[in-house]
């Protein structure tokens, strides 16, 4: 008895640490930073895990690490040629499913409606935190109208400076939400018409050799 209860204690605490354990994960925001200055795109999450990569005009490689510990990224393997492969039975194919389910009113109206959601609750759960911008147009004439109108406030409510030195570059940093997508993975899963879809599938299936 003694044994079962501390078997118990010891997978409850183990089940209590790994949903601790999701919820910061899942809670923690990514971080996207791209400084087109700098040349580089970076991506921070969890506090110790980075990613960095040069901009295509930048020089350098791209380098995991976590905890400031370089981590080894997988090479690049070149692709193998593809081998001829044996006939196998004809299955429904994704196009033909897709031209059904496109077909039907129905489910084209409902297919549609959870994609847009999708596509929303996914830009949502990203906020710019910081943004700034150095412009500089080729005409001088042109730059110094465009100085002029950033002297009225909303430049610097942008994040837009003007210089007359030729230099243009940009700024950027983003906080995703891992939980949001999530959640709207979760919305759009629950919504799809799974009855309707299936009906589509069969209706693609080939009809059995005979």
């Amino acid at each position: 008895m003694a044994f079962l209860t501390i078997l118990v204690t010891i997978l409850a605490i183990f089940v209590l640490l790994v949903l601790v354990v999701t919820a910061v994960v899942i809670f923690s925001p990514v971080v996207l930073v791209v400084d087109s200055a700098g040349g580089e795109v970076r991506v921070r999450w969890l506090v110790a895990l980075e990613y960095w990569r040069p901009l295509p005009w930048a020089e350098g490689e791209a380098r995991l690490s976590f905890a400031g510990i370089a981590l080894r990224l997988p090479e690049r393997k070149p692709r193998k040629k593809k081998r001829e492969r044996a006939a196998r039975p004809r299955r429904a194919a994704p196009k033909q499913f897709l031209v059904r389910c496109l077909r039907d009113p129905e489910l084209r109206r409902t297919l549609a409606r959870q994609v847009s959601n999708l596509i929303k609750r996914i830009f949502r759960s990203a906020d710019v935190t910081r943004w700034r911008a150095n412009v500089s147009l080729p005409d001088p004439a042109t730059t110094g109208m465009l100085y002029g109108f950033t002297q009225f406030g909303w430049g610097q409510r942008m994040g837009i400076e003007v210089n007359f030195s030729g230099e243009n570059s940009f700024f950027l940093e983003i906080r995703l939400r891992p939980h949001r997508i999530v959640k709207a993975v979760m919305f759009f899963l629950t919504g799809l018409p799974y009855r309707a879809m299936f009906r589509a599938w069969r209706a693609a299936a080939p009809a059995p050799a005979r």
